[in-house]
């Protein structure tokens, strides 16, 4: 299968679905998000800047912003964003299995 992410929105879906952000209430805090992602993918490198990410997340439907300042962001569609982070070969939890 071919990952339709790529490697910067995989890797901010990661961390919100590690966090488990998957409602308005459960959002993950802009600038946090902005931080950790100048860590991995810092300016130089030619990667893709981290308002152009998240805006092609929005726009592909995997999340939302909610508007409270500062804003936060949370996964919106749960099932399309596990699918996807799975076919891109990251682990993903399976919801309310718990493992022994």
């Amino acid at each position: 299968m071919v990952c339709p992410l790529s490697e910067e929105e995989t890797f901010i879906l990661k961390i919100l679905v590690k966090n488990r952000c998957f409602g308005r209430d459960r959002g993950y805090h802009s600038e946090k998000l902005r931080n950790r992602y100048l860590r991995k993918f810092p300016k130089r490198r030619g990667h893709m800047k981290f308002d152009r990410c998240l805006q092609n997340l929005m726009n592909k439907g995997y999340i939302s912003r909610v508007g409270k300042s500062p804003e936060k962001y949370y996964v919106a569609d749960e099932a399309k964003t596990l699918i996807d982070l799975g076919e891109c070969g990251v682990s993903v939890p399976k919801g309310r299995i718990h493992s022994l």
